[in-house]
């Protein structure tokens, strides 16, 4: 198991019981008491949990789920520039993968200008902004609506659905992006849904305005390397040597351009 993975199935643990001890997650997960002690240190230093006597303990603050109508509105004008930026990468004839985050809500704006685009999406706000160009085919997946914020189809019906189109590109966001854990989010299963569409997308473009960096969130949805692309707002903190590894894939998105 990796990594990754197995310090996902703690978090899960931990979040379902609210505190569990080094013994139990070494039973359950069939690794060393050392192992599972290391990973617990690590998820504490992404602020993620907090490690007690014996154990752990979720920071339930770190994973609160914002309801869709106010994440539309944060850092709007970054996503706006973001947005606008996107738009250079499409091409007339794409299909293209579009999630369901607010991020790529304002890409929608600009595909009015292209045509014979084929956009499949999970997110209900995205494909109703959609439906009115005439130059657009829209498909959106089926699965189970989220109750948490009513935005997004999620599940093994979203999963499959995804699994069976091939994308020219993806164009999605998340909730956190770490130069060493990669790019996470709140949800578990909106998580599946973006990795399957990583999958069968030829091309992945991240979209991410610079709140987001040196943040974690309690779900790993892929590593940086499996980016194509990452366009965000003008940030000094890119620059910097810990996200070396991703300097050829970072499009900045200015105001001026805007």
């Amino acid at each position: 198991m990796i990594q990754f993975k197995r310090q996902s199935q703690i978090l899960k643990i931990i979040k379902e019981r609210k505190f569990v001890s080094i013994k139990e997650l070494s039973k359950q997960l069939y690794f060393s008491e050392a192992t599972i002690r290391r990973d617990l240190h690590k998820l504490e230093k992404r602020g993620l949990i907090e490690c007690v006597r014996g154990g752990a303990v979720i920071k339930n603050y770190q994973n609160i789920e914002t309801p869709f109508h106010v994440r539309k509105i944060e850092n709007l004008t970054k996503k706006q520039i973001i947005a606008k930026k996107a738009a250079d990468m499409i091409e007339n004839n794409d299909i293209l993968f579009l999630d369901a985050s607010s991020t790529v809500l304002q890409l929608v704006q600009h595909l009015d200008k292209f045509k014979n685009l084929t956009v499949v999406t999970n997110g209900l706000h995205t494909a109703m902004a959609i439906s009115g160009f005439s130059e657009i085919k829209v498909y959106c997946s089926g699965g189970m609506l989220r109750e948490i914020n009513g935005s997004s189809l999620v599940g093994s019906q979203a999963r499959s659905f995804f699994s069976n189109i091939s994308a020219n590109k993806m164009f999605f966001s998340v909730r956190s992006v770490h130069p060493v854990f990669g790019l996470s989010d709140t949800m578990e299963e909106e998580a599946e849904v973006k990795q399957v569409m990583m999958e069968h997308a030829n091309k992945i473009i991240l979209l991410a305005d610079s709140t987001k960096l040196n943040t974690s969130s309690f779900y790993h949805v892929a590593g940086l390397q499996d980016i194509d692309t990452f366009i965000i707002d003008e940030t000094d903190i890119l620059k910097g040597n810990e996200w070396k590894s991703i300097h050829s894939k970072v499009i900045f998105a200015t105001q001026e351009e805007s």
